[in-house]
Protein backbone atom coordinates (compact mmCIF):
# COMPACT_ATOMS: atom_id res chain seq x y z
CA UNK A 1 0.00 0.00 0.00
CA UNK A 2 1.41 3.29 -1.14
CA UNK A 3 0.69 5.77 2.00
CA UNK A 4 1.62 8.86 0.40
CA UNK A 5 -1.91 10.38 0.67
CA UNK A 6 -3.51 7.65 3.11
CA UNK A 7 -6.93 7.51 1.01
CA UNK A 8 -7.19 3.85 1.12
CA UNK A 9 -7.22 3.96 4.90
CA UNK A 10 -8.87 7.06 5.34
CA UNK A 11 -11.83 4.83 3.22
CA UNK A 12 -11.90 2.09 5.49
CA UNK A 13 -12.14 4.58 8.10
CA UNK A 14 -15.32 6.21 6.81
CA UNK A 15 -16.63 2.73 5.93
CA UNK A 16 -16.63 1.27 9.14
CA UNK A 17 -17.89 4.64 10.39
CA UNK A 18 -20.68 4.58 8.71
CA UNK A 19 -21.61 0.91 8.88
CA UNK A 20 -21.38 1.51 12.69
CA UNK A 21 -23.68 4.77 12.59
CA UNK A 22 -26.12 2.70 10.66
CA UNK A 23 -26.32 -0.41 12.72
CA UNK A 24 -26.78 2.57 15.53
CA UNK A 25 -29.32 3.74 13.89
CA UNK A 26 -31.05 0.68 12.74
CA UNK A 27 -30.87 -0.83 16.18
CA UNK A 28 -32.23 2.53 17.84
CA UNK A 29 -35.18 2.62 15.07
CA UNK A 30 -35.91 -1.15 15.73
CA UNK A 31 -36.43 -0.11 19.44
CA UNK A 32 -38.52 2.54 18.73
CA UNK A 33 -40.60 0.52 16.18
CA UNK A 34 -41.20 -2.47 18.73
CA UNK A 35 -42.33 0.18 21.61
CA UNK A 36 -44.62 1.77 19.06
CA UNK A 37 -46.14 -1.43 18.42
CA UNK A 38 -46.51 -2.11 22.17
CA UNK A 39 -47.92 1.20 22.45
CA UNK A 40 -49.79 0.65 19.42
CA UNK A 41 -51.00 -2.79 20.56
CA UNK A 42 -52.19 -1.64 24.42
CA UNK A 43 -54.37 1.14 22.56
CA UNK A 44 -56.15 -1.47 20.36
CA UNK A 45 -56.58 -4.01 23.56
CA UNK A 46 -57.86 -0.86 25.33
CA UNK A 47 -60.54 -0.01 22.92
CA UNK A 48 -61.18 -4.06 22.68
CA UNK A 49 -61.63 -3.76 26.77
CA UNK A 50 -64.19 -1.11 26.16
CA UNK A 51 -65.92 -2.92 23.04
CA UNK A 52 -65.68 -6.01 25.18
CA UNK A 53 -67.62 -3.80 28.35
CA UNK A 54 -70.48 -3.04 25.37
CA UNK A 55 -70.88 -6.46 24.29
CA UNK A 56 -70.67 -7.77 27.92
CA UNK A 57 -73.98 -4.79 28.23
CA UNK A 58 -75.75 -6.37 25.43
CA UNK A 59 -75.69 -10.03 26.51
CA UNK A 60 -76.72 -8.79 30.02
CA UNK A 61 -79.92 -6.91 28.52
CA UNK A 62 -80.36 -9.96 26.96
CA UNK A 63 -80.38 -12.59 29.75
CA UNK A 64 -82.38 -9.49 31.19
CA UNK A 65 -85.08 -9.55 28.87
CA UNK A 66 -85.15 -13.20 28.09
CA UNK A 67 -85.41 -13.86 32.31
CA UNK A 68 -88.65 -11.08 32.03
CA UNK A 69 -90.24 -13.51 29.50
CA UNK A 70 -89.86 -16.80 31.33
CA UNK A 71 -91.02 -15.00 34.73
CA UNK A 72 -93.77 -14.15 32.63
CA UNK A 73 -94.39 -17.05 31.11
CA UNK A 74 -94.33 -19.18 34.59
CA UNK A 75 -96.61 -16.50 36.17
CA UNK A 76 -99.21 -16.81 33.44
CA UNK A 77 -98.68 -21.05 33.30
CA UNK A 78 -99.67 -20.59 37.04
CA UNK A 79 -102.43 -18.82 36.48
CA UNK A 80 -103.56 -21.71 33.76
CA UNK A 81 -102.71 -24.71 36.26
CA UNK A 82 -104.87 -22.91 38.73
CA UNK A 83 -107.76 -23.29 36.95
CA UNK A 84 -107.38 -26.44 35.67
CA UNK A 85 -107.16 -27.35 39.36
CA UNK A 86 -110.63 -25.56 39.81
CA UNK A 87 -112.02 -27.93 36.82
CA UNK A 88 -112.04 -24.98 34.43
CA UNK A 89 -111.71 -25.55 30.82
CA UNK A 90 -108.87 -23.98 28.66
CA UNK A 91 -110.52 -20.46 27.93
CA UNK A 92 -107.72 -17.95 26.61
CA UNK A 93 -110.63 -15.07 26.35
CA UNK A 94 -110.85 -15.44 30.62
CA UNK A 95 -107.65 -13.63 30.27
CA UNK A 96 -108.40 -11.30 26.81
CA UNK A 97 -107.88 -7.93 28.52
CA UNK A 98 -104.45 -8.96 29.75
CA UNK A 99 -103.02 -10.42 27.22
CA UNK A 100 -104.67 -7.29 24.88
CA UNK A 101 -102.70 -5.13 27.81
CA UNK A 102 -99.14 -7.28 27.18
CA UNK A 103 -99.33 -7.19 23.70
CA UNK A 104 -99.73 -3.59 23.05
CA UNK A 105 -97.14 -3.01 25.59
CA UNK A 106 -94.60 -5.58 24.84
CA UNK A 107 -93.43 -4.40 21.37
CA UNK A 108 -92.06 -8.00 21.16
CA UNK A 109 -95.47 -10.05 22.45
CA UNK A 110 -97.49 -11.99 19.60
CA UNK A 111 -99.56 -14.22 20.81
CA UNK A 112 -100.31 -17.17 22.89
CA UNK A 113 -101.42 -20.58 21.99
CA UNK A 114 -102.30 -23.71 24.06
CA UNK A 115 -101.85 -27.40 22.61
CA UNK A 116 -102.17 -31.23 24.13
CA UNK A 117 -100.88 -33.58 21.75
CA UNK A 118 -99.71 -30.92 19.26
CA UNK A 119 -103.47 -29.88 18.97
CA UNK A 120 -104.37 -26.42 19.32
CA UNK A 121 -106.86 -26.12 21.90
CA UNK A 122 -107.18 -22.29 22.01
CA UNK A 123 -104.67 -18.97 20.92
CA UNK A 124 -104.94 -15.71 21.27
CA UNK A 125 -105.61 -12.96 19.40
CA UNK A 126 -108.24 -14.06 17.31
CA UNK A 127 -108.47 -11.37 15.05
CA UNK A 128 -107.99 -11.16 11.42
CA UNK A 129 -104.04 -9.56 12.27
CA UNK A 130 -103.03 -12.35 14.23
CA UNK A 131 -100.29 -14.75 13.42
CA UNK A 132 -101.86 -18.38 12.44
CA UNK A 133 -100.65 -20.36 15.37
CA UNK A 134 -100.88 -23.63 12.73
CA UNK A 135 -98.18 -21.64 10.29
CA UNK A 136 -95.14 -22.17 13.12
CA UNK A 137 -93.69 -25.33 12.82
CA UNK A 138 -93.42 -27.01 16.63
CA UNK A 139 -90.77 -30.20 16.70
CA UNK A 140 -91.87 -32.85 18.23
CA UNK A 141 -88.82 -33.28 19.89
CA UNK A 142 -88.67 -30.08 21.33
CA UNK A 143 -92.36 -30.67 22.81
CA UNK A 144 -91.18 -34.15 24.41
CA UNK A 145 -88.17 -32.12 26.50
CA UNK A 146 -90.44 -29.30 27.59
CA UNK A 147 -92.60 -32.56 28.94
CA UNK A 148 -89.81 -33.58 30.34
CA UNK A 149 -89.08 -29.92 32.25
CA UNK A 150 -90.58 -28.07 34.84
CA UNK A 151 -88.84 -24.75 34.03
CA UNK A 152 -89.83 -22.92 31.20
CA UNK A 153 -87.92 -23.20 27.82
CA UNK A 154 -86.77 -20.78 25.58
CA UNK A 155 -86.54 -22.02 22.03
CA UNK A 156 -85.89 -21.28 18.65
CA UNK A 157 -85.46 -19.35 15.87
CA UNK A 158 -88.93 -20.64 14.31
CA UNK A 159 -89.54 -19.07 10.90
CA UNK A 160 -93.11 -17.88 10.15
CA UNK A 161 -93.74 -18.09 6.60
CA UNK A 162 -90.20 -18.02 5.40
CA UNK A 163 -89.72 -14.36 6.72
CA UNK A 164 -90.10 -13.18 10.34
CA UNK A 165 -88.02 -15.49 13.17
CA UNK A 166 -89.33 -15.74 16.76
CA UNK A 167 -88.80 -17.67 19.79
CA UNK A 168 -90.65 -19.52 21.74
CA UNK A 169 -91.16 -19.33 25.59
CA UNK A 170 -92.60 -22.99 26.62
CA UNK A 171 -93.72 -24.66 29.34
CA UNK A 172 -95.79 -28.06 31.32
CA UNK A 173 -99.19 -27.44 32.56
CA UNK A 174 -100.04 -30.09 34.76
CA UNK A 175 -103.82 -31.26 34.27
CA UNK A 176 -102.96 -33.46 37.24
CA UNK A 177 -101.00 -36.34 35.68
CA UNK A 178 -104.00 -37.47 33.03
CA UNK A 179 -101.87 -35.43 30.12
CA UNK A 180 -99.79 -32.71 29.22
CA UNK A 181 -100.81 -28.96 28.01
CA UNK A 182 -97.92 -26.48 26.82
CA UNK A 183 -98.14 -22.72 26.88
CA UNK A 184 -96.03 -21.38 23.60
CA UNK A 185 -95.87 -17.71 23.71
CA UNK A 186 -94.28 -16.53 20.99
CA UNK A 187 -91.79 -13.20 20.55
CA UNK A 188 -90.64 -11.31 17.45
CA UNK A 189 -86.78 -12.10 17.65
CA UNK A 190 -85.84 -9.15 15.35
CA UNK A 191 -87.91 -6.61 17.85
CA UNK A 192 -85.95 -8.45 20.75
CA UNK A 193 -82.20 -7.73 19.05
CA UNK A 194 -83.20 -4.17 19.07
CA UNK A 195 -83.99 -3.52 22.06
CA UNK A 196 -81.12 -5.31 23.51
CA UNK A 197 -78.62 -3.75 21.41
CA UNK A 198 -80.54 -0.26 21.41
CA UNK A 199 -79.13 0.76 24.84
CA UNK A 200 -75.83 -0.93 24.21
CA UNK A 201 -74.21 -0.34 20.99
CA UNK A 202 -73.17 3.04 19.95
CA UNK A 203 -73.00 4.29 16.39
CA UNK A 204 -68.97 3.29 16.33
CA UNK A 205 -69.75 -0.12 16.48
CA UNK A 206 -70.91 -2.87 14.14
CA UNK A 207 -71.89 -6.42 15.34
CA UNK A 208 -72.95 -10.00 13.78
CA UNK A 209 -74.79 -12.25 15.92
CA UNK A 210 -76.11 -15.82 15.15
CA UNK A 211 -78.62 -17.47 17.11
CA UNK A 212 -79.84 -21.11 16.87
CA UNK A 213 -81.38 -24.37 18.69
CA UNK A 214 -78.99 -26.67 20.67
CA UNK A 215 -79.26 -28.92 17.37
CA UNK A 216 -78.30 -26.40 14.83
CA UNK A 217 -80.79 -26.70 12.50
CA UNK A 218 -82.96 -23.32 12.42
CA UNK A 219 -80.57 -20.32 13.07
CA UNK A 220 -81.15 -16.63 13.03
CA UNK A 221 -78.39 -13.72 11.99
CA UNK A 222 -78.56 -10.41 13.00
CA UNK A 223 -76.39 -8.00 11.90
CA UNK A 224 -73.39 -7.88 8.81
CA UNK A 225 -71.52 -11.01 8.61
CA UNK A 226 -68.52 -8.38 7.26
CA UNK A 227 -67.42 -8.14 10.91
CA UNK A 228 -66.23 -11.88 11.28
CA UNK A 229 -63.11 -10.39 9.14
CA UNK A 230 -63.08 -7.22 11.40
CA UNK A 231 -60.61 -9.10 14.23
CA UNK A 232 -64.16 -9.05 16.14
CA UNK A 233 -64.65 -9.13 19.57
CA UNK A 234 -66.98 -12.71 20.23
CA UNK A 235 -68.27 -13.69 22.97
CA UNK A 236 -70.93 -16.65 22.98
CA UNK A 237 -74.24 -17.21 24.75
CA UNK A 238 -76.74 -19.52 25.87
CA UNK A 239 -80.08 -19.92 27.33
CA UNK A 240 -82.41 -22.59 27.87
CA UNK A 241 -82.34 -24.36 24.82
CA UNK A 242 -81.29 -21.46 23.05
CA UNK A 243 -77.46 -20.87 22.01
CA UNK A 244 -75.70 -18.31 20.28
CA UNK A 245 -72.47 -15.94 19.13
CA UNK A 246 -72.48 -12.27 19.47
CA UNK A 247 -69.82 -9.85 17.20
CA UNK A 248 -68.89 -6.74 17.69
CA UNK A 249 -66.21 -4.63 15.61
CA UNK A 250 -65.87 -0.22 15.36
CA UNK A 251 -66.86 0.99 12.34
CA UNK A 252 -63.43 2.82 12.26
CA UNK A 253 -60.19 0.67 13.30
CA UNK A 254 -59.65 -0.42 16.49
CA UNK A 255 -57.27 1.89 17.08
CA UNK A 256 -58.04 5.42 15.43
CA UNK A 257 -55.54 8.75 15.41
CA UNK A 258 -53.08 8.67 18.39
CA UNK A 259 -51.04 12.31 18.72
CA UNK A 260 -48.74 11.01 21.30
CA UNK A 261 -48.07 8.05 19.50
CA UNK A 262 -47.45 9.41 16.05
CA UNK A 263 -45.15 12.42 17.74
CA UNK A 264 -43.50 9.45 19.81
CA UNK A 265 -42.91 7.63 16.44
CA UNK A 266 -41.76 10.94 14.43
CA UNK A 267 -39.49 11.71 17.98
CA UNK A 268 -38.06 8.38 18.16
CA UNK A 269 -37.04 8.14 14.30
CA UNK A 270 -35.37 12.03 14.40
CA UNK A 271 -33.09 10.95 17.82
CA UNK A 272 -32.25 7.30 16.28
CA UNK A 273 -30.72 9.33 12.74
CA UNK A 274 -29.57 12.02 14.91
CA UNK A 275 -27.44 9.39 17.33
CA UNK A 276 -26.08 7.49 14.42
CA UNK A 277 -25.22 10.85 12.74
CA UNK A 278 -23.42 11.72 15.78
CA UNK A 279 -21.46 8.94 16.08
CA UNK A 280 -20.82 9.05 12.46
CA UNK A 281 -19.23 12.63 13.15
CA UNK A 282 -17.16 11.56 16.09
CA UNK A 283 -16.03 8.79 14.40
CA UNK A 284 -14.96 10.87 11.69
CA UNK A 285 -13.35 13.56 14.09
CA UNK A 286 -11.63 10.51 16.24
CA UNK A 287 -10.29 9.20 12.16
CA UNK A 288 -9.04 12.46 11.59
CA UNK A 289 -7.25 12.98 14.80
CA UNK A 290 -5.23 9.68 14.42
CA UNK A 291 -4.82 10.72 11.16
CA UNK A 292 -2.81 13.97 12.50
CA UNK A 293 -1.12 12.08 14.69
CA UNK A 294 0.93 10.09 12.32
CA UNK A 295 1.14 11.91 9.55
CA UNK A 296 3.33 15.03 8.33
CA UNK A 297 1.90 18.44 7.79
CA UNK A 298 3.44 19.60 4.75
CA UNK A 299 3.45 16.82 2.98
CA UNK A 300 0.64 14.48 4.35
CA UNK A 301 2.73 11.33 4.33
CA UNK A 302 3.10 9.40 7.51
CA UNK A 303 5.48 10.50 10.10
CA UNK A 304 8.00 8.93 11.75
CA UNK A 305 5.21 6.92 14.97
CA UNK A 306 2.74 6.25 11.31
CA UNK A 307 5.83 4.82 9.48
CA UNK A 308 6.90 2.70 12.49
CA UNK A 309 3.74 1.00 12.82
CA UNK A 310 3.71 -0.05 9.43
CA UNK A 311 7.20 -1.67 9.52
CA UNK A 312 6.40 -3.56 12.81
CA UNK A 313 3.26 -4.63 10.95
CA UNK A 314 5.64 -5.46 7.78
CA UNK A 315 7.52 -7.66 10.48
CA UNK A 316 4.99 -9.37 11.54
CA UNK A 317 3.97 -10.20 8.26
CA UNK A 318 7.49 -12.07 7.24
CA UNK A 319 8.08 -11.33 3.59
CA UNK A 320 10.91 -9.99 2.18
CA UNK A 321 11.39 -6.20 2.05
CA UNK A 322 13.90 -3.06 2.37
CA UNK A 323 14.60 -0.20 4.24
CA UNK A 324 15.85 2.40 2.75
CA UNK A 325 16.73 6.07 4.34
CA UNK A 326 16.69 8.74 2.16
CA UNK A 327 18.18 12.16 2.39
CA UNK A 328 18.32 15.66 0.10
CA UNK A 329 21.97 16.44 -0.01
CA UNK A 330 22.90 20.28 0.88
CA UNK A 331 19.00 21.13 1.74
CA UNK A 332 20.45 23.49 4.24
CA UNK A 333 22.04 25.44 0.68
CA UNK A 334 18.52 25.97 -1.10
CA UNK A 335 16.83 26.94 2.32
CA UNK A 336 19.25 29.29 2.54
CA UNK A 337 19.68 30.56 -1.15
CA UNK A 338 16.10 30.34 -2.10
CA UNK A 339 14.32 30.65 1.22
CA UNK A 340 12.31 27.97 3.39
CA UNK A 341 8.81 28.52 0.89
CA UNK A 342 11.18 27.23 -2.01
CA UNK A 343 12.75 24.72 0.34
CA UNK A 344 9.10 23.14 1.17
CA UNK A 345 7.85 23.33 -2.44
CA UNK A 346 11.39 21.31 -3.34
CA UNK A 347 10.29 18.77 -0.68
CA UNK A 348 6.72 18.29 -2.21
CA UNK A 349 8.09 17.96 -5.73
CA UNK A 350 10.69 15.20 -4.20
CA UNK A 351 7.45 12.73 -2.32
CA UNK A 352 5.48 13.93 -5.80
CA UNK A 353 8.64 12.27 -8.17
CA UNK A 354 8.98 9.37 -5.40
CA UNK A 355 5.10 8.46 -5.69
CA UNK A 356 5.18 8.25 -9.21
CA UNK A 357 8.56 5.78 -8.76
CA UNK A 358 6.50 3.30 -5.75
CA UNK A 359 4.75 0.19 -6.36
CA UNK A 360 1.66 0.58 -5.04
CA UNK A 361 2.70 -1.84 -2.24
CA UNK A 362 5.60 0.59 -0.97
CA UNK A 363 5.32 2.59 1.77
CA UNK A 364 6.93 6.31 2.08
CA UNK A 365 7.40 8.34 5.00
CA UNK A 366 8.85 11.72 6.24
CA UNK A 367 11.52 11.00 8.79
CA UNK A 368 12.10 14.75 9.90
CA UNK A 369 13.65 17.45 7.86
CA UNK A 370 14.64 16.54 4.36
CA UNK A 371 14.74 12.66 5.43
CA UNK A 372 12.29 10.82 4.04
CA UNK A 373 12.20 6.39 5.11
CA UNK A 374 11.04 3.72 2.46
CA UNK A 375 9.60 0.36 3.09
CA UNK A 376 10.25 -1.72 -0.58
CA UNK A 377 7.74 -4.42 -0.32
CA UNK A 378 9.44 -7.45 -2.19
CA UNK A 379 12.81 -6.04 -3.03
CA UNK A 380 15.14 -7.81 -1.39
CA UNK A 381 18.20 -7.47 -4.47
CA UNK A 382 20.34 -4.73 -4.36
CA UNK A 383 19.99 -4.09 -8.27
CA UNK A 384 15.98 -3.40 -7.72
CA UNK A 385 17.20 -0.94 -4.86
CA UNK A 386 19.66 0.45 -7.58
CA UNK A 387 16.93 1.29 -10.02
CA UNK A 388 14.69 2.81 -7.74
CA UNK A 389 17.61 5.14 -6.69
CA UNK A 390 18.38 6.15 -9.94
CA UNK A 391 14.46 7.18 -10.53
CA UNK A 392 14.17 8.94 -7.58
CA UNK A 393 17.35 10.68 -7.97
CA UNK A 394 16.10 12.06 -10.98
CA UNK A 395 13.65 14.71 -9.52
CA UNK A 396 14.37 18.18 -10.58
CA UNK A 397 12.41 20.97 -8.97
CA UNK A 398 11.19 23.98 -11.57
CA UNK A 399 9.32 26.62 -10.84
CA UNK A 400 8.17 29.71 -12.82
CA UNK A 401 11.42 31.84 -11.68
CA UNK A 402 13.69 28.96 -10.42
CA UNK A 403 15.17 25.20 -11.11
CA UNK A 404 17.58 23.46 -9.27
CA UNK A 405 17.70 18.98 -8.95
CA UNK A 406 17.09 17.76 -6.17
CA UNK A 407 20.14 15.49 -5.08
CA UNK A 408 19.56 12.82 -2.41
CA UNK A 409 21.47 9.71 -1.02
CA UNK A 410 20.03 6.86 0.11
CA UNK A 411 20.73 3.84 2.37
CA UNK A 412 19.74 0.76 2.28
CA UNK A 413 19.00 -2.85 4.76
CA UNK A 414 17.02 -6.08 4.32
CA UNK A 415 14.83 -8.17 5.74
CA UNK A 416 15.09 -11.02 6.72
CA UNK A 417 18.59 -10.98 5.62
CA UNK A 418 20.83 -8.10 7.68
CA UNK A 419 18.21 -7.97 10.62
CA UNK A 420 14.38 -8.94 11.91
CA UNK A 421 14.15 -5.93 14.11
CA UNK A 422 13.17 -2.25 13.34
CA UNK A 423 16.01 -0.85 15.41
CA UNK A 424 18.70 -3.42 13.93
CA UNK A 425 17.57 -2.69 10.25
CA UNK A 426 17.09 0.73 10.66
CA UNK A 427 20.81 2.08 12.44
CA UNK A 428 21.95 -0.25 9.30
CA UNK A 429 20.40 1.82 6.76
CA UNK A 430 21.18 4.76 8.54
CA UNK A 431 24.83 4.36 8.68
CA UNK A 432 25.00 3.41 5.02
CA UNK A 433 23.15 6.39 4.60
CA UNK A 434 26.13 8.76 6.34
CA UNK A 435 28.22 6.16 4.30
CA UNK A 436 26.89 7.65 1.09
CA UNK A 437 26.97 10.75 1.83
CA UNK A 438 31.14 10.74 2.85
CA UNK A 439 31.85 9.04 0.07
CA UNK A 440 30.62 11.82 -2.31
CA UNK A 441 26.56 12.39 -1.80
CA UNK A 442 23.86 11.44 -4.52
CA UNK A 443 24.96 7.62 -3.80
CA UNK A 444 23.09 4.78 -3.14
CA UNK A 445 25.08 2.11 -0.24
CA UNK A 446 23.19 -1.34 0.15
CA UNK A 447 26.44 -2.80 1.73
Amino acid sequence: MKIGSGEPKTKQGRASALLLAILVTVCLLLITGILAQTWKNRLIENTKHRAEHALLQVRKNLYLLLGSEQTFTAFFAQRLEEDLQNGTMFDLSHYDTYLQFLRETQSSFVLATIMRQSEILDFFPKTADALDPNAFVLIPEHLAAVQAMDTVVLDGPIRYQGASRYFVCRTRLDEGGASSILLNLYFDFDRLMQMITGDALSDDYQYFMVFSHVDGQATYEWGDPAVLDSDAVTMDVSVSMLGGTMSIAPKQPWMGHSVPLLLYTILGAFVSCSIGFVIYHRHQRYLLLQERIHRDGLTNLLNRKGFEEVLRHALAEDFPFALALLDVDNFKQINDTYGHLIGDQALLSLVEQCNRSLAATDTLARYGGDEFIFLFRNCATQELCKALHQSISQAYFRSARISFPMVVSMGVSFFPREGDTYEGLFNLADQRLYRAKQEGKGRLCTE
